[in-house]
């Protein structure tokens, strides 16, 4: 029969090894480089912030927020978003007894860090005064949450568009299966990661993942240990999933063509940076209309500061007026749906 003290002892001296041993890892973690995590809730998605110009949507992800925001970069210019998160493409927000196009896209179809007069949508309104713009380009979107918002819009009926455009940027890929790098860089208001709307690809079918939230674990923001196993748990989670991005490309931009023809439009993509060829011939292959806005206009460089807001930011105004001009085209030389005007 165990000694009681002989027990006590033994769990005493595990504990104290164990202890040791703990301490002795953080130690290593800490002079390997690791740290203990920081609270830092991201300043696009923070009211509070003159760089806010996001909402959490619990389907969506998140949402352009009504009001003006500031662009954080160079020039710090105001960012206009009408009540339905709608990037203005006129000076009254009330929709046009016109045939609408609509827009789905990213922070360079939202126009981001672009006076809200010289986003290539606000200027193909000017330019072509027979058609109803409407622009739902938002910051971080990739092709998946473009098509949940295209589903929101039809599914509302407040839109009836004869033409989405989607503005398709090679990086979009990446976003759509939320790869573990792009996780990485989102923290909510509590400073919590969280993984958007994404997919995978299973037996040439789309899985559909809505947005995850990961709490803060204990000790996170004091123990580096526990940073690193968390941070360990994030990457098992999703360091994989760049597997599926060619695949879940080509998936998303049949069901974004499909959704649109379903509600009697057409389905255009805005090709604002050239597609790898796989995509470009999948495209061909399936009867996806495409325009591509670089072979359009060979003198802009995107790579160039010329190009950049700031000269190291977003597509600058110069690359929108480009843009414009080749939806324009595109437009005037395809035969549109001739449902009528809501």
């Amino acid at each position: 029969m165990l000694n009681p003290r002989d027990v006590s002892a033994k769990l005493g001296l595990l504990l104290a090894t164990t202890v040791l041993m703990l301490v002795g890892m953080e130690y290593a973690a800490r002079w390997l480089g690791f740290r203990p995590m920081t609270i830092e809730a991201n300043e696009h998605f923070r009211p509070d912030s003159k760089y806010g110009w996001a909402q959490f949507d619990p389907v969506l992800g998140w949402r352009n927020r009504p009001g003006v925001s500031i662009s954080n970069e160079a020039g710090n210019v105001p960012m206009t978003f009408w009540s339905d998160g709608r990037r203005p493409t006129r000076r009254d927000p009330s929709a046009r007894s016109l045939p609408q196009v609509l827009f789905v896209g990213c922070s360079w179809t939202q126009g981001y860090a672009v006076v809200d007069e010289e986003t290539f949508a606000y200027r193909l309104s000017e330019m072509n005064q027979k058609w109803d713009v409407e622009n739902f380009g938002t910051g971080g979107y990739g092709a998946y949450q473009s098509l949940l918002r295209m589903r929101n819009v039809f599914s509302e009926k407040t839109y009836s568009p004869k033409l989405v455009v989607y503005g398709y940027v090679d990086f979009h890929a990446y976003r759509d299966v939320a790869g573990y790098a792009w996780v990485k860089t989102l923290r909510n208001m509590k400073g919590e990661f969280f993984a958007p709307p994404s997919v995978i690809v299973e037996q040439g079918h789309l899985v559909e993942y809505p947005m995850t939230t990961f709490p803060r674990w204990p000790g996170e923001t004091k123990y580096a240990l526990v940073a690193l196993a968390k941070n360990a748990t994030l990457r098992l989670l999703f360091l994989r999933r760049e597997g599926y991005e060619e695949e879940a490309t080509k998936l998303l931009l049949t069901e974004m063509r499909n959704l649109a023809v379903e509600n009697g439009a057409r389905f255009v993509v805005m090709e604002l940076k050239t597609p790898p060829t796989s995509i470009q011939e999948y495209m061909d292959a399936h009867a996806i209309d495409s325009v591509d806005c670089l072979k359009f206009d060979p003198t802009v460089r995107l790579t160039s500061p010329n190009y950049q807001v700031g000269g190291a930011g977003h597509p600058n105004d110069k690359v929108h007026k480009s843009w414009a001009a080749c939806i324009d085209h595109w437009m005037a030389d395809h035969e549109l749906p001739t449902r009528e005007a809501p």
